[in-house]
């Protein structure tokens, strides 16, 4: 999802920190989660390593998906995540099994 809305905002010129914003901190918010969407001292240390000009085209099949669809399937976007962290443990590139972790956020 970063990749793709960061196309759209560098398309857009609008700015890479803009469109970050709206998915971590917007989304953390608006779903009451105060521990995620920004990088400070006690927040969980949900992180990426983003290469915000790297051009690439998805191909849902191969995308780390338990379903590998994808709306965005043979377009080209441009930003890509190289690496990803869940509570600061590398989640992303990785080889083994998915944990499962998080838990399940109720409407309010």
């Amino acid at each position: 999802m970063l990749a793709a809305v960061a196309s759209g905002a560098h398309a857009r010129d609008i700015r890479l920190a803009d469109a970050a914003a709206w998915v971590t901190q917007r989304p953390a918010a608006f779903a009451g989660l105060t521990d995620k969407g920004s990088i400070a001292v006690g927040k969980r240390g949900d992180l990426v390593a983003f290469a915000p000009t790297e051009r690439w085209t998805v191909h849902a099949s191969d995308l780390s998906h338990r379903n590998p669809v994808s709306a965005f399937d043979g377009h080209e976007l441009t930003g890509r995540v190289r690496r990803t962290w869940l509570a600061g443990a590398q989640i992303f590139p990785s080889r083994a099994p998915a944990r499962r972790t998080g838990r399940l956020i109720e409407r309010r």
